[in-house]
């Protein structure tokens, strides 16, 4: 069971996620502590980050196995026969038979990666080394260290924010070609979405411009509320109303149909709630949280909210996830300003809900996300905490409940859920803001330390998707005040 509902991702939609911080861990009750120590913080240099949540299917540069300069097997610095033992020429790149770059068997001995997985001591982009080499490079047990390189800046686009900063990003096909698109919301400071399609050539056209009702307050996700098989956009407006605008089939969308909340939204997630095929939408206010039933009429209109009252001072994020096992989907709600409250509500298979479980406490929750780090049991909660810079996975307790969780030293802002590495089993991925903490699962539903990317500051928002089309989820991302929408391609397909 791999399914997972990232925050703002329900089945067959596709939405974006998440922040996260590096730190150390202080051992406190409740969890069990998984420190990483050094997490081997790599200053990425050349590379760029990510522009949000999912970074699309086929936005990135594809590189391929064979996207390297192809110079044949002895396109490197090969110092011939009389070279002798120190010319210290073996190190240099070979771009061998399919034009990765081959470090050789003596680059990098004291990088702490496997050789193959470096040149002169430093780490270069998975996706640039040959097949073989980048086997070894993206098997965890044999070089636990070498993740660093798995993800690297693949493209940027630029665009005109307008200085007022950014928000949100999610994933979707947005014009039913197959490859993933990727649109960025406005924040707080104005009321626009930029959608990027994908030109067919492995990358992003210019951005058409989408305007709102009123301004953002950051909750953006996409679903096909009316059932034409195209992905429409739903926002959380600051005018104590949930958006809809529907897909035009073209890159744009109608004018905006509002529906009314009971105060100020501020986050929006999206899954069918009752199972009837038809995406539902949860929103996370100042009162609770709303669920909003699509009424399945086929022009996307939602019906009237029913509101859950944690008694939180504010709803900071939501995650939809199947977290008893019954094959329907719950919801889980934090609280960003009281200390350590999360509620979870059971599906009580009609799209209603029942009282909110008692639970593990996270200092201080930020993100989370959802899914199934093993396969015997219902889905995990992932949870930052950004008082001890952990990430905390509270899974399944076999009873219809979750059991209290198991803390990992990582980023401590956003955080979601992926298979990285191909193995079928999911993986975490979180940031503080300037680094992506990699934690790859070691098939039992652990993880294993996390190994950190530098992207460089300000992250805002971040989504994982195959923006490439190599079968591999990639990252896109935006930082707070303005673009470029950066494409990070996952090295490790």
């Amino acid at each position: 069971m791999n399914r997972f509902w990232p925050t703002a991702r329900g089945p067959g939609l596709f939405s974006a996620a998440l922040w996260a911080v590096l730190g150390c861990s202080v051992p406190h009750a409740g969890l069990t502590v998984v420190d990483g120590g050094d997490a081997g913080l790599v200053d990425s240099g050349v590379y760029v980050q990510d522009s949000g949540i999912d970074a699309g299917l086929d936005a990135g540069v594809d590189a391929g196995p064979d996207a390297g300069v192809d110079a044949g097997p002895d396109a490197g610095l090969d110092a011939g026969p009389d070279a002798g033992p120190d010319a210290g020429l073996d190190a240099g790149l070979d771009a061998g038979p399919d034009g990765g770059l081959d470090a050789g068997p003596d680059a990098g001995v004291d990088s702490g990666m496997a050789p193959e997985c470096t040149i002169d001591g430093g780490q270069i982009p998975a996706r640039s080394l040959n097949p073989a080499n980048r086997a070894l490079c993206c098997n965890p047990t044999a070089n636990p260290q070498g993740w660093t390189n798995v993800f690297s800046l693949g493209a940027s686009y630029a665009f005109d924010a307008g200085g007022a900063g950014l928000s949100t990003v999610v994933l979707a096909d947005f014009d039913g070609d197959g490859r993933l698109d990727v649109a960025v919301a406005g924040n707080s400071s104005n009321n626009t979405i930029w959608v990027f399609l994908d030109d067919g050539d492995g990358g992003f056209s210019s951005p058409s411009l989408v305007s709102t009702n009123s301004a953002l307050y950051g909750g953006l996700a996409a679903g096909d509320l009316n059932g034409d098989g195209l992905p429409d956009l739903i926002v959380a407006n600051q005018n104590s109303a949930v958006g809809v605008l529907l897909n035009q089939g073209d890159g744009g969308f109608s004018a905006e149909m509002d529906f009314t909340a009971s105060s100020q939204v501020r986050v929006v997630v999206v899954g069918d709630l009752n199972g009837d095929g038809w995406p539902d939408v949860i929103v996370g206010e100042n009162s609770g949280a709303g669920v909003f039933l699509n009424l399945g009429q086929g022009d996307g209109k939602l019906g009237d909210e029913a509101l859950y009252n944690p008694n939180f001072s504010s709803v900071g994020r939501t995650a939809i996830g199947d977290f008893n096992g019954d094959g329907m989907p719950d919801f889980a709600v934090n609280d960003v300003v009281s200390a350590g409250s999360i509620a979870i509500y059971l599906n009580d298979d009609g799209g209603t809900f029942g009282p909110p479980l008692a639970n593990a406490s996270v200092a201080h929750p930020w993100g989370m996300a959802a899914g199934s780090l093993r396969t015997d049991a219902g889905d995990d909660l992932i949870v930052t905490s950004s008082q001890h810079s952990e990430v905390v996975v509270i899974g399944p307790d076999g009873d219809g409940g979750l059991q209290g969780g198991t803390a990992y030293t990582a980023g401590d802002q956003i955080v979601t859920v992926a298979d990285l590495n191909g193995d079928g089993q999911n993986d975490v991925v979180s940031t503080d803001g300037q680094t992506f903490s990699l934690l790859f699962n070691k098939g039992d539903g652990t993880l294993w330390p996390a190994a950190s990317v530098a992207t460089g500051s300000s992250l805002q928002w971040f989504s994982v998707g195959d923006l490439n089309g190599d079968g591999a989820p990639d990252i896109a991302l935006v930082r707070y005040a303005s673009g470029p929408l950066e494409i990070w391609l996952n090295g490790c397909p």
